[in-house]
């Protein structure tokens, strides 16, 4: 069986904060960056990457939460780039 694990060491995303209308009810923070410092593994390199945004996703709504206190609307990240190395396996 294929697969193996990456070591991701953070993760960068454009973070929008939309109303039920779909209006943006803030401005946009751009080039938001968390540190991960957590490895995610799969059967490629791409499954191990989507389970990597997934999580930076999470972590980057945590971290604008108090910028919302306050309003009602939504964290929506966008273009979540996630820097890693792969820890081992994945052949090239």
């Amino acid at each position: 069986m294929a697969g193996g694990v990456i070591l991701a060491e953070k993760a960068t995303g454009d973070i929008y904060f939309i109303d039920e209308s779909g209006k943006e009810v803030l401005p946009h923070s751009a080039d938001v960056e968390i540190p991960i410092k957590r490895t995610f593994g799969g059967l490629c390199v791409e499954d191990a990457l989507d389970e990597a945004r997934r999580y930076a996703i999470g972590a980057l709504k945590n971290k604008m939460q108090q910028k919302i206190r306050g309003k009602s609307c939504s964290i929506v990240p966008r273009n979540i780039d996630v820097d890693y190395t792969i820890k081992y396996g994945f052949g090239r």
